[in-house]
């Protein structure tokens, strides 16, 4: 790393870094070491199939710690295991409550009528078309024609290798 423009005294000295900085090649993989030292200092245990997911276990109960880069979802099975582990959480990053009921852009809607789990995608696609300047595009209710039959010989036709 190079000094920065104004900085220099003539001697062609270079910077050397004391922390990671965001946005740089490491810095995802440092922040990820960093965390998983605290967790684990803490009782956290990552499950040996998923490294980005971590159980929890207290007199409280246990609770699951899912993490996808800087997004952290936590499910218990208490409320008061729930509250203990966001406690826990705080007590060893800085962070934020949002609402559980959004995860990294997705809305997650809970049936619990049906005993069913849904994904919409609507605010985030919305958000991209209007990042690429189409927010007033024609929407059609599916890109397909409805009354195409699909069949494995139009598979072979369009899908040859």
């Amino acid at each position: 790393m190079k000094q920065p423009k104004g900085f220099g005294d003539g001697m062609n000295k270079v910077a050397s870094l004391l922390l990671s900085l965001y946005g740089i090649k490491q810095g995802s993989h440092l922040w990820n070491k960093y965390m998983h030292q605290k967790l684990i200092s803490h009782d956290f245990v990552h499950l040996p199939f998923d490294y980005a997911v971590y159980t929890h276990h207290t007199a409280t109960g246990m609770s699951i710690t899912a993490i996808h880069i800087d997004n952290v979802l936590t499910i218990a099975n208490s409320r008061a295991m729930l509250t203990e582990t966001h406690h826990e959480l705080h007590s060893l990053f800085k962070m934020k409550e949002e609402d559980p009921d959004w995860l990294m852009g997705f809305k997650l809607i809970d049936d619990h009528k049906n005993h069913t789990v849904t994904i919409s995608q609507a605010q985030y696609t919305g958000t991209l078309l209007k990042r690429l300047g189409m927010a007033d595009c024609n929407l059609v209710s599916t890109p397909l024609d409805p009354g195409l039959v699909l069949s494995k010989a139009h598979q072979e036709k369009h899908f040859a290798m």
